[in-house]
């Protein structure tokens, strides 16, 4: 299958300008048509010790609902590691199966969980996603028509 750009991955970028002093649920992306979740990068610009600033960051499904159903977590930054300023961190993505499939009007979701108190200035979240996907069969040389 050759190259599709309607396929090809989009990436969209957040700031969040102050740290939020308690749990949030941000919605990061409302999928205008079908599309699938690809991953996700974080930084922040101050240091987030394990001692002090327990935090966690999770990136969920919602359903098309007014109140969100949550349906999924893709992945998380979880909290008990020390994050260094200035540091990127990935997220750890888990078992996708269809939650990282959205339909059209699906919420991609950041959820910030706050465990003890402590603060951070500036954090930034970049997530790579795609608007259409490709739910066939992987192709094999067994299934290609012979050539001539």
């Amino acid at each position: 299958m050759g190259f599709n750009p309607r396929l090809a991955p989009y990436s969209i970028s957040f700031v969040m300008d102050a740290d939020p002093g308690a749990d949030e649920t941000f919605t990061l992306l409302r999928f205008p048509t079908a599309g699938k979740f690809l991953n996700a990068w974080a930084t922040n610009t101050a240091a987030v010790a394990t001692a002090t600033n327990t935090l966690a960051l999770y990136l969920a499904k919602a359903s098309t609902a007014y109140a969100h159903s949550i349906q999924g977590t893709l992945g998380s930054w979880s909290a008990g590691s020390t994050w260094a300023a200035d540091t990127t961190r990935p997220v750890t993505v888990t078992s996708f199966g269809s939650t990282a499939l959205f339909a059209a009007g699906e919420a991609l979701l950041l959820q910030y969980d706050e465990t003890t108190s402590g603060t951070w200035t500036e954090m930034g979240i970049q997530v790579d996603y795609q608007l259409g996907y490709d739910t066939g069969v992987t192709p094999s040389a067994a299934s290609e028509p012979a050539e001539d």
